[in-house]
Order: structure tokens, then C-alpha cells, then sequence
């Protein structure tokens, strides 16, 4: 929740400044690439842990069979 709210956050001071594609855009533009990777990275490590908890019952009851 937190690395939407600071994404959030840069992009407001982006949108109140305007786009006039100077430095400060630029700088601020790294922060904001930064935290769109890092919510990625959480968001694919979140699902893959959600799937691999989903079919460990099946895997379990898989294993017992034999």
C-alpha cells in the first residue's frame, strides 16, 4: 500500500508541475520507474505464492495416493 501511495504521490507533483520535459521531470521520472518495478516484482511474487498455496492441497493428496 505503501508504494502506491508514494507513486501516487509522484505523480501528483508531476500533474501540478506540468510535463514540460526538463530535469525535474526527469528525476522525478527514476522514483516513479523504481516503485512501478517494485509493485511488479510484489504483485508477480504475490500471485505465484497464491498458486503454488492453491495446488499444494492437490499435490499433497497426489503424493498420499501412491
Amino acid at each position: 500500500m505503501s508504494l502506491l501511495m508514494s507513486l501516487g504521490h509522484y505523480i501528483k507533483i508531476w500533474k501540478l508541475r506540468g510535463m514540460a520535459f526538463d530535469l525535474f521531470d526527469a528525476m522525478i521520472f527514476l522514483p516513479i520507474f523504481s516503485l512501478l518495478i517494485a509493485i511488479v516484482k510484489r504483485t508477480w511474487k504475490f500471485i505465484t505464492l497464491f498458486n503454488e498455496f492453491q495446488f499444494r492441497p492437490l499435490a499433497i493428496a497426489l503424493v498420499k495416493e501412491e
